[in-house]
């Protein structure tokens, strides 16, 4: 999804806010009846996502090619993700599981043993915020054959609260009928659209490292 989840992570992937958040995070805690799918098909998940937008507050993205593959693994999902850090052009290569718990939420644990990383990867706290990205469970919110949105929300010290939004597709350069249905999702669930940041896929050219 995901960041460093789901990135899903990072497989690649997702959420909503006022134009506020960018600098203290939303000013409401993070709700308890947020709209989401409680039981997902592995199959559906399957496959390679490329994550499109995405809002993590005081979290600037720098990075660009951002590319997961889900696969079949043991009791659990694989999740390897793949992107390009801008600063220096060094390729960041990431393997994770995906776990869900019974509620349906699920979390992504880093498989240790397989990480590979070029150089130094991107700050992994959003500054002024304080996210406990190893506390962190995410929902998924929307899933079809084109598009997964992955929500989460953590309430924070000091009466702050992040909420975050990832958004994959299974094209690199989405239609704009695809665009315009994940920012109607976004839309639905609270969140300003201009305020999505967009992930850029170019130039890419292999999805792999070397």
């Amino acid at each position: 999804m995901l960041e460093q989840q789901f990135v899903i992570v990072p497989l690649s992937i997702f959420i909503f806010l006022t134009s506020s958040c960018l600098m203290a995070g939303d000013a409401k805690k993070c709700p308890t009846n947020i709209k989401y799918l409680k039981e997902v098909s592995d199959s559906m998940l399957e496959g390679s996502w490329y994550m499109q937008s995405r809002y993590i507050p005081q979290h600037p993205v720098d990075y660009r090619c951002h590319k997961t593959d889900i696969t079949p693994g043991t009791h659990q999902l694989n999740i390897k993700t793949f992107q390009i850090n801008d600063n220096d052009e060094s390729k960041q290569v990431t393997n994770e599981k995906l776990i869900f718990l019974p509620d349906g939420q699920f979390y992504t644990s880093f498989d240790d043993k397989h990480v590979y990383v070029s150089s130094a990867s991107s700050s992994s706290s959003a500054g002024g915020l304080d996210i406990d990205w190893d506390k962190i469970t995410h929902k998924i919110i929307s899933l079809d054959c084109e598009k997964l949105i992955i929500y989460s929300c953590q309430d924070l010290p000091n009466d702050k609260h992040a909420k975050m939004l990832w958004v994959y597709t299974t094209c690199s350069h989405p239609s704009e009928e695809v665009i315009r249905e994940y920012k109607k999702v976004a839309e639905t669930y609270g969140f300003n659209v201009n305020l999505l940041e967009s992930i850029s896929h170019e130039p890419c050219f292999r999805y792999v490292e070397d």
